[in-house]
Protein backbone atom coordinates (compact mmCIF):
# COMPACT_ATOMS: atom_id res chain seq x y z
CA UNK A 1 0.00 0.00 0.00
CA UNK A 2 1.75 3.57 -0.81
CA UNK A 3 2.06 5.91 1.94
CA UNK A 4 -0.88 8.20 0.32
CA UNK A 5 -3.33 5.47 0.48
CA UNK A 6 -2.12 4.64 3.85
CA UNK A 7 -2.85 8.27 5.09
CA UNK A 8 -6.30 8.38 3.08
CA UNK A 9 -7.32 4.78 4.84
CA UNK A 10 -6.06 6.25 8.63
CA UNK A 11 -8.22 9.89 7.51
CA UNK A 12 -11.52 8.28 6.70
CA UNK A 13 -10.96 5.99 9.44
CA UNK A 14 -10.53 8.84 12.20
CA UNK A 15 -14.01 10.20 10.53
CA UNK A 16 -15.87 7.53 10.36
CA UNK A 17 -15.01 6.59 14.24
CA UNK A 18 -17.76 9.44 15.66
CA UNK A 19 -20.07 8.26 13.39
CA UNK A 20 -22.62 6.30 15.35
CA UNK A 21 -24.37 3.47 13.93
CA UNK A 22 -28.16 3.53 12.90
CA UNK A 23 -30.07 1.73 15.93
CA UNK A 24 -31.20 -1.42 15.53
CA UNK A 25 -33.80 -2.82 17.27
CA UNK A 26 -34.41 -6.62 17.19
CA UNK A 27 -37.47 -7.92 15.70
CA UNK A 28 -40.01 -9.96 18.47
CA UNK A 29 -41.69 -12.63 17.72
CA UNK A 30 -44.62 -10.59 18.69
CA UNK A 31 -43.98 -8.49 15.57
CA UNK A 32 -43.58 -11.75 13.52
CA UNK A 33 -47.38 -13.10 14.42
CA UNK A 34 -48.80 -9.13 13.91
CA UNK A 35 -47.01 -8.99 10.73
CA UNK A 36 -47.87 -12.08 9.44
CA UNK A 37 -52.08 -11.32 10.45
CA UNK A 38 -51.84 -8.32 9.13
CA UNK A 39 -50.49 -9.76 5.56
CA UNK A 40 -52.70 -12.64 5.24
CA UNK A 41 -55.99 -11.41 6.90
CA UNK A 42 -56.05 -13.48 10.04
CA UNK A 43 -56.37 -13.18 13.87
CA UNK A 44 -53.90 -14.58 16.18
CA UNK A 45 -56.85 -16.85 17.46
CA UNK A 46 -56.41 -18.24 13.71
CA UNK A 47 -53.39 -18.25 13.50
CA UNK A 48 -52.26 -20.46 17.33
CA UNK A 49 -55.72 -22.30 16.23
CA UNK A 50 -55.31 -26.46 15.54
CA UNK A 51 -56.94 -25.64 11.73
CA UNK A 52 -55.73 -27.72 8.78
CA UNK A 53 -57.16 -25.59 6.29
CA UNK A 54 -54.71 -24.07 4.05
CA UNK A 55 -55.63 -20.64 4.17
CA UNK A 56 -54.67 -20.32 7.88
CA UNK A 57 -51.94 -23.16 7.98
CA UNK A 58 -49.64 -22.09 5.52
CA UNK A 59 -49.50 -18.42 6.80
CA UNK A 60 -48.84 -20.46 10.05
CA UNK A 61 -45.90 -22.12 8.25
CA UNK A 62 -45.04 -18.49 7.31
CA UNK A 63 -45.03 -17.30 10.59
CA UNK A 64 -42.91 -20.82 12.45
CA UNK A 65 -40.24 -20.02 9.50
CA UNK A 66 -39.58 -16.11 10.71
CA UNK A 67 -39.78 -17.37 14.25
CA UNK A 68 -36.88 -19.76 13.85
CA UNK A 69 -34.89 -17.10 11.92
CA UNK A 70 -35.34 -14.90 14.52
CA UNK A 71 -33.26 -17.39 16.67
CA UNK A 72 -36.18 -19.17 18.40
CA UNK A 73 -36.15 -23.01 19.29
CA UNK A 74 -38.67 -25.32 17.78
CA UNK A 75 -40.11 -25.56 21.37
CA UNK A 76 -40.21 -22.26 21.51
CA UNK A 77 -42.26 -21.63 18.82
CA UNK A 78 -44.83 -23.74 18.91
CA UNK A 79 -45.55 -22.67 22.85
CA UNK A 80 -46.20 -19.14 20.84
CA UNK A 81 -48.48 -20.55 18.75
CA UNK A 82 -50.84 -22.56 20.87
CA UNK A 83 -48.69 -25.20 22.47
CA UNK A 84 -47.63 -27.25 19.38
CA UNK A 85 -45.32 -29.87 20.24
CA UNK A 86 -41.66 -29.11 18.51
CA UNK A 87 -41.75 -31.52 15.94
CA UNK A 88 -45.07 -29.92 14.21
CA UNK A 89 -43.13 -26.57 14.10
CA UNK A 90 -40.26 -28.94 12.23
CA UNK A 91 -42.81 -29.81 9.11
CA UNK A 92 -43.90 -26.64 9.11
CA UNK A 93 -40.53 -24.70 8.57
CA UNK A 94 -40.06 -27.48 6.13
CA UNK A 95 -43.35 -27.29 4.47
CA UNK A 96 -42.59 -23.03 3.91
CA UNK A 97 -39.60 -24.06 2.02
CA UNK A 98 -41.34 -25.37 -0.54
CA UNK A 99 -42.37 -23.81 -3.72
CA UNK A 100 -45.82 -24.64 -4.00
CA UNK A 101 -46.49 -23.56 -0.21
CA UNK A 102 -44.12 -20.09 -1.20
CA UNK A 103 -46.46 -19.31 -4.73
CA UNK A 104 -49.34 -19.53 -2.69
CA UNK A 105 -48.83 -17.30 -0.02
CA UNK A 106 -47.38 -14.83 -2.27
CA UNK A 107 -50.78 -14.82 -4.31
CA UNK A 108 -52.97 -14.66 -0.92
CA UNK A 109 -50.86 -11.65 0.28
CA UNK A 110 -51.62 -9.81 -3.05
CA UNK A 111 -55.57 -10.82 -2.46
CA UNK A 112 -55.47 -9.54 0.77
CA UNK A 113 -53.86 -5.90 -0.38
CA UNK A 114 -56.02 -5.40 -2.75
CA UNK A 115 -59.21 -5.92 -0.92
Amino acid sequence: MSLIAHVEAEQAYERLRFVKPPKWVPARWTTVLDDTCKTFGLTRDQLAAPSRYRSIAWPRFYAMAKMRELGMSYPDVGRRLGGMDHTSVIHGVRRYAMPQVQAYLTRRALEVSFR
